[in-house]
């Protein structure tokens, strides 16, 4: 595939949304592996430029940590706490997150948050296809 600057420059942005490169390749009307040998290129090509540069040191935000508030067990649930299982193994204690729920949802705030990031992702996608 012959790449032009503005294919080169959509494929940048929907990279840095996170968009599946199938997805990527269903919108720019290529195959996925042109999209995967395009992106490894462009990005071998900025690791050059970065490493001719003179690269500031940027120190990490912390990932924050979600202390546990008020663990409950399902049958101490109350209609509005937050329904988000706490348990990764089936030998744990099968407790839920039991903060106070978000309006509609039956997750807290941070629950919420955390298990809806593939909807907001198809969201700006949906939002992205408008403006093309």
């Amino acid at each position: 595939m012959k790449w032009t600057s503005p294919e080169i420059n959509k494929l940048k942005d929907l990279l840095k949304r996170d968009f599946k490169t199938v997805e990527i390749a269903k919108i720019l009307n290529t195959t996925k592996n042109s999209i995967i040998g395009k992106a490894n290129r462009l990005r071998r090509a900025t690791r050059k430029k970065q490493s001719h540069a003179l690269i500031k040191y940027k120190p990490q935000k912390p990932t924050p940590i979600i202390e546990l508030e008020n663990p409950t067990p399902l049958i101490s649930l109350k209609e509005n706490q937050c329904k988000f299982p706490l348990w990764e193994n089936s030998d744990e204690p099968q407790l839920f997150c039991g903060r106070k729920h978000q309006n509609e949802s039956s997750y807290c705030k941070i629950h919420h948050d955390k298990t809806h990031i593939k909807i907001n992702q198809e969201k700006n996608k949906r939002e992205y296809k408008q403006m093309n």
